[in-house]
């Protein structure tokens, strides 16, 4: 496998970074922590402006405390906001681990395989829908127990295996977009020991892809999401075509609706009247 392009994942727990140094040994790109639950990372804003300084591409990651979808989608908007005065050409990724686990059983919260699942999906179309690739963090544990294969084919993963012995980043142990392949790394301008890792996309690339909703999901959205995330330009500009042309679902005119739909029905009507 060629053009991989070796990386970091870092949040305030690695202290206050020296960039220069870190750009000067050779590292790709950085994976950055935005924040956690509603919490902006300590380190977030110094550690994104330091990247755009040095022109590091950089990508984000947002670690859940999210005891649901609604509670995802909530966290996707608070990284949204984060991240929208900087660029970002890396992945935006969702982060679910043991400890995200632990603190909804806490909480009396289950997370079983589905509600794992609904959150990375919220989040993750979240952050697509708004311009962002849309990554899942994952170990080989949760990719088995955790979340759904719909989960895993509708967004890239991010794997966290860390092999004993020398890894071959040529050949990760799964498919995967982003490999992070050690816990114990040591970069010049970091103290301490370092998430590694090797990417083997292209970013920033364009999202393809088909929007879609269950009725029940359109339900669920405008009793919940809605609330709480930003609506995509994309959205505002196709429902206001849609108002305009008076096009509804047929069953409740004030419902929003996929964009796939939308388009179907905007050329229904346009044929109607020629």
């Amino acid at each position: 496998m060629s053009g991989l392009i070796k990386g970091i994942d870092l949040s305030e727990h690695n202290g206050v970074v020296d960039w220069d140094q870190v750009k000067s040994s050779g590292v790709g790109f950085a994976m950055l922590r935005a924040g956690y639950g509603q919490t902006l990372d300590k380190q977030f804003v110094r550690n994104i402006e330091e990247c755009s300084r040095i022109g590091l591409p950089c990508g984000v990651y947002w670690f859940s405390y999210a005891l649901s979808a609604v509670g995802a989608a909530r966290e996707a908007a608070a990284c949204l906001d984060a991240i929208r005065p900087y660029t970002v050409s890396f992945p935006v990724a969702f982060d679910l681990e043991y400890d995200s686990v632990n603190h909804a059983q806490r909480q009396g919260v289950y997370i079983g395989t589905e509600l794992a699942s609904d959150m990375a999906r919220a989040f993750c179309r979240a952050v697509r829908e708004s311009g962002y690739s849309a990554m899942n963090y994952a170990n080989p544990d949760y990719l088995s127990r955790y979340f759904d294969q719909a989960v895993q084919v509708e967004f890239s993963i991010w794997l966290a295996q860390w092999p004993g012995g020398t890894p071959r980043l040529e050949h990760p142990p799964r498919v995967c977009s982003m490999w992070q392949y050690s816990n114990k790394g040591n970069i010049p301008g970091v103290s301490g020991p370092i998430d590694l890792d090797v990417c083997y996309e292209n970013y920033p690339k364009e999202e393809k892809h088909l929007s879609y909703m269950t009725g029940k999901q359109i339900y669920n959205a405008l009793n919940g999401y809605m609330d709480t995330l930003p609506v995509p330009e994309w959205a505002i500009k196709e429902l206001a075509e849609a108002e305009e042309l008076g096009i509804t679902d047929g069953q409740n005119p004030a419902r929003l609706i996929p964009r796939y739909q939308a388009a179907i029905m905007a050329k229904r009507a346009l044929n109607r009247r020629c």
